[in-house]
């Protein structure tokens, strides 16, 4: 039975692939002579999720205003999800640390030439894009589209980022010494741990630590520095989100009244066990952390949006593609089964 299902869960994704793509062609050359009146934003103001999951989102419509040949308007980021472990556990540090960000990404650049905007939508669709597609044929007014996410596009295109997301210099604060641009980063996501299920999700975002330990085990490690990083406390703690975010935390695994169970796991002593020696970075500056998967030689990504960014964005490092991933790899992308 569950083969059935996965078999049909196959080809559905075929299907839809089809149907995308085929539909992108079209909508490419009905744009064409349109695309100087089409804008697209990041809808900023309506999204708090996670640093990676953001900066993700913004990243996925830039590349999807230069696959369709329209502006892309850049947007800062305003608010994201504070975890249990990063350097800042107010609303304010947040704040100031979202100013670093969008300074670092170039999201705060203003397009002196933007419009009003004409439609605000949570999704952007295949069909809505068609229909606005039809619809800027039609009117002489420019089309301004804000969206908080275009996955439902880009995640059936092919080497999408690769393709159509610029060279992006990363202005940054942090230097670089040679033998950390040579490591190589483990990013182990775990959320509160045992593998829980969160909502809206059909698999665990938290992956077997052999999982990582197999992967590592393909690499050479010869002469390089190890680092793993991770979300995951080094013992079990108890987390108490702060006031303007408790909701963000509503209906979660291991949320109640008020608090969240955290799992911890001692990955220090459980890969050096298998004979290596790494350094673990738990929690901190998550800009920080980024910007090391983004400059480092191998990166072996858990099934978050962080170490997906990194990956997407280091176009030098050998990238080892997590299992079970909902976001596509790219083409030279080392799948892990």
């Amino acid at each position: 039975m569950a083969t059935l299902h996965s078999s049909a869960s196959r080809a559905r994704r075929f299907y839809r692939k089809v149907v995308v793509r085929a539909s992108c062609r079209i909508i490419r050359v009905l744009i064409h002579t349109q695309s100087h009146r089409i804008q697209i934003s990041y809808d900023a103001k309506n999204v708090s999720d996670g640093l990676g999951a953001q900066i993700q989102r913004q990243l996925s419509i830039h590349a999807l205003s230069n696959f369709l040949g329209v502006s892309y308007l850049p947007r800062p980021l305003e608010q994201i999800a504070i975890h249990p472990l990063d350097s800042f556990q107010t609303v304010a540090e947040m704040q100031a640390f979202l100013i670093k960000v969008n300074r670092a990404f170039d999201f705060e650049n203003a397009n002196q030439s933007e419009c009003p905007i004409t439609h605000r939508m949570v999704k952007l669709t295949i069909l809505k894009l068609f229909t606005l597609t039809v619809l800027s044929r039609l009117v002489t007014k420019p089309i301004h589209i804000s969206t908080c996410e275009v996955y439902g596009i880009v995640d059936f295109l092919s080497d999408f980022y690769s393709t159509y997301l610029p060279p992006r210099q990363i202005v940054i604060e942090y230097p670089f010494s040679q033998d950390e641009k040579e490591s190589i980063c483990v990013h182990f996501r775990q959320g509160v741990g045992g593998q829980v299920i969160y909502p809206g999700q059909k698999l665990s975002r938290e992956l077997d630590l052999e999982y990582f330990i197999n992967t590592l085990s393909k690499t050479n490690c010869d002469g390089k520095k190890i680092y793993v990083l991770t979300d995951a406390p080094a013992a079990s703690i108890t987390y108490k989100p702060v006031t303007d975010q408790a909701h963000l935390w509503d209906g979660t695994p291991r949320f109640s009244q008020g608090e969240v169970s955290i799992s911890g796991i001692d990955l220090k002593s459980a890969f050096h066990s298998k004979g290596f020696d790494v350094e673990v970075i738990s929690g901190g500056n998550p800009l920080a952390a980024l910007i090391l998967m983004i400059n480092c030689s191998t990166l072996i990504m858990s099934r978050s949006s962080l170490s997906y960014v990194a990956a997407i964005l280091n176009s030098s490092a050998t990238i080892y593609y997590p299992p079970g991933f909902w976001h596509p790899p790219m083409g030279d992308w080392k799948i892990s089964t």
